[in-house]
């Protein structure tokens, strides 16, 4: 999926401002692709933005609990 593959792009390469415009616009396509919701609770976690961060994780857990991103994210998190 070339969305998601510029997402993980901006990602690597710092652009989390465009990186997070990538994100919302994949999921309004596809509201429950892990990957991305994954990616864009580490962008919210790099701009700051905690709350967010930790919520988007929590959300990716309510459907699949053994999501190891998700909850490698919030043991950062809440550290």
């Amino acid at each position: 999926m070339l969305q998601h593959d510029e997402l993980r792009y901006d990602l690597a390469h710092g652009e989390f401002h465009h990186g997070q415009k990538v994100a919302e616009k994949l999921l309004r396509k596809f509201p429950n692709f892990v990957p991305a919701l994954n990616n864009l609770a580490q962008i919210f976690a790099m701009q700051d933005d905690f709350d967010r961060a930790i919520k988007t994780s929590l959300s990716i857990l309510e459907y699949e609990p053994d999501n190891i991103h998700a909850l490698s994210n919030l043991t950062r998190l809440y550290s």
